[in-house]
């Protein structure tokens, strides 16, 4: 009974060896052409500044911005702990501190699959920058091969191209302000270049309303160079009832940036509609006054005929919620000349209110050619909520993060101001030796005023990187109520403690693509468990074997006596 017990043992165990081995093959991916001694070939797609489905431009000076190369594996085999190194040249370095190559653990790459590398990189300051320009690197990929031993590796090289065409930053401005009401008019946009890449097909859409319709298109720019201004004409119909109104026109400029990406930006300017004035014209030199700011704004009044005009008197009287401040907005006007103007100093104030318009009566009386009259007139403003947006307080953990932690910034916005803000999003600038964790831009939505608001960002600080104190500035751009875009900017000290030197650090086993030398999947673990297994049988077998050697040798010993 003993005898077949011991001969039982090792055969169950043969039979749950060869069990577990074939689970361990079926569970792992078999590819049929994987062929380890055949020629590694990988395909280069494109590289761009940014994420690969978001780039974005880049220019000379600027630091931490990701580069995002993009690969195809042209293998039958299925690729683990792979790595992508790039050597640093001259024109970039690494973000993180490392002056002498960027690095990418790409961990598992399938075979005949897309991938990606990404390097945050900081751009020289001599770089060439222009709309052919570039710069060629090399990057070098190493890995190891699924399912065999851990010596099987391979390498490969690959050229890259990596475009340096420079920023994409377009401003506008509109020379015009006033349009006559229930007439076709012309709006001049300026735009300026203040990039340093080329900008290209640059033309604006109105946006129809109630009191402005576009009436044909407008021209377009077809290449704008760095620091130059051009200008676009844009047809526009501005209705009758829109007269002694400010009328806010509301338009989207496309344009593609230095690298070929469309780009948009919607922008909402005031206009003045200015209703048939004979030989008087009042005009504002702005048609925005902020709620709860007290602004210095002039009233331009002019003498369109061509005689003088003596004698004038002017009431300038304010609707709620406007008002006038540090007088009672009476002027005396002794002469204006022949197409000439004067400027009426005045102090509006207006206070909190849902209205996003604001309007000035004028009565005036005055003598011209000899003849006395008199004539009103209304002026309207827009008026952009205040907006007032503070970071009230930081918190990070953990609180003293270390060069090789990961670490979060959870901070508190405050809008203080009286109109809620929109759309708000942060963008977080790293410095040199932290880089920011899934990306750079977190959407808060919109911002009430009087309402705290939290937010987080993840960052994770190099090995290399110095202990010591860091800025990070973090760029909140918005929405007010009258739909102007806008932004401010905060900064966030950070400080970085030095490593506690009685911590003993290593390589953790185990984890996919970030450490090249560990095992990257669970049949590598069944593997091991199967060699286990392996001996034990063997170790079962011998023990058997030697008890059997010994009883045959007693029982000779008894036949011969």
């Amino acid at each position: 009974m003993i005898k077949n017990n011991m001969f039982r043992l090792p055969v169950l165990l043969v039979a749950l060896s060869v069990l577990m081995f074939g689970y361990s093959y079926a569970a792992s991916p078999q590819i049929q052409s994987c062929n380890v001694n055949a020629a590694s070939s990988f395909y280069v797609v494109g590289a761009n500044w940014g994420n690969y489905t978001s780039p974005i431009s880049a220019t000379a000076g600027q630091s931490n911005i990701p580069l995002t190369i993009r690969m195809y594996n042209e293998n039958g085999c299925t690729l683990v702990g792979a790595m992508a190194k790039m050597p640093l040249v001259s024109n970039f370095t690494n973000a993180n501190g490392s002056i002498n190559y960027a690095t990418d653990y790409l961990g598992t790459i399938q075979p005949y699959s897309f991938f990606t590398i990404v390097y945050n990189l900081d751009i020289a300051n001599n770089t060439p920058i222009g709309p052919n320009d570039g710069v060629n690197e090399q990057v070098d990929l190493s890995w190891y091969y699924a399912n065999t031993s851990s010596s099987t590796s391979g390498i490969y090289t690959a050229s890259v191209f990596i475009p340096t065409k420079g920023s994409s930053r377009l401003q506008f401005n509109v020379s015009n302000h006033m349009l006559a009401a229930g007439a076709e008019n012309n709006i001049t946009l300026e735009v300026k270049n203040s990039g340093t890449g080329y900008e290209y097909d640059i033309v604006p859409y109105v946006t129809s309303s109630s009191t402005v319709n576009p009436v044909g298109a407008a021209n377009e720019i077809a290449s704008l160079a760095p620091n130059a201004t051009g200008k676009i004409s844009i047809p526009v119909y501005i209705s009758p009832g829109a007269a002694s109104e400010a009328v806010p026109v509301s338009m989207t400029i496309n344009y593609v940036n230095p690298y070929g990406y469309n780009e948009s930006e919607p922008i909402t300017v005031a206009m003045y509609a200015a209703p048939y004035s004979g030989n008087l014209s009042l005009v504002p030199a702005s048609q925005y006054i902020e709620e709860g700011i007290a602004q210095n704004i002039s009233m331009y009044i002019y003498n369109n005929g061509y005689t003088p005009i003596t004698n004038m008197t002017v009431q300038l009287s304010p609707q709620s919620p406007l008002n006038i401040i540090g007088g009672d907005g009476y002027f005396a006007i002794a002469y204006i000349p022949p197409h000439g103007k004067v400027a009426l100093p005045l102090d509006l104030y207006v206070a909190s209110s849902s209205s996003t318009v604001a309007t000035l009566s004028a009565s005036l009386s005055y003598i011209a050619s000899g003849q006395a009259e008199s004539s009103t007139r209304s002026i309207s403003f827009l008026t952009p909520g205040y907006i007032n947006i503070t970071n009230t307080g930081i918190t990070l953990l953990p609180a003293a993060p270390m060069p090789g932690s990961i670490f979060s910034m959870t901070g508190t916005l405050l809008n203080s101001g009286t109109s809620p803000a929109s759309a708000v999003t942060i963008t977080a600038s790293a410095p040199r030796g932290i880089s920011i964790l899934g990306g750079n831009s977190t959407f808060i939505g919109t911002l009430s005023e009087g309402s705290p608001t939290s937010f987080t960002i993840s960052f994770e600080a190099s090995p290399t990187a110095k202990p010591g104190s860091y800025t990070v500035p973090l760029n909140i751009s918005y929405i007010n109520n009258i739909n102007q875009k806008q932004s401010v900017e905060i900064t966030v000290p950070i400080t970085l403690s030095k490593p506690n030197s009685s911590l003993v650090t290593g390589v953790p086993t185990g984890t996919p693509g970030k450490y090249p030398y560990a095992r990257h999947s669970g049949a590598g673990v069944l593997i091991d468990i199967i060699i286990a297994i392996i001996v034990i049988v063997v170790a079962v077998s011998l023990v058997y074997k030697h008890i059997s050697k010994r009883k045959n040798a007693k029982r000779g010993a008894k036949q011969q006596k």
